[in-house]
């Protein structure tokens, strides 16, 4: 991502992830949502969009849980 955007650049940009589609059943594990977001911060990409809030809560709260516990547990100053 470092070859395709400046430093400058980078700090604009907030990828969507996609963690639940209920029209096909899909929901994103946390071991592979974990990964998607470390690729992101490996790449100087400091935020995401997530798609869809509902997706957070399901299993129990499992993603909500993963995120909390790892990349999104101290919070940013901005």
């Amino acid at each position: 991502m470092g070859q395709q955007f400046s430093r400058e650049q980078l700090q604009c940009i907030s990828p969507g992830i996609l963690v639940a589609n209920r029209g096909s059943n899909y929901g994103i594990t946390p071991e592979l949502l974990l990964q998607i977001i470390a690729c992101n911060r490996a790449g100087g990409i400091q935020g995401e969009v997530l798609f869809f809030y509902e997706g957070l809560r399901d299993n129990s709260n499992a993603l909500a849980e993963a995120l909390k516990k790892g990349p999104y547990a101290r919070r940013l100053s901005v």
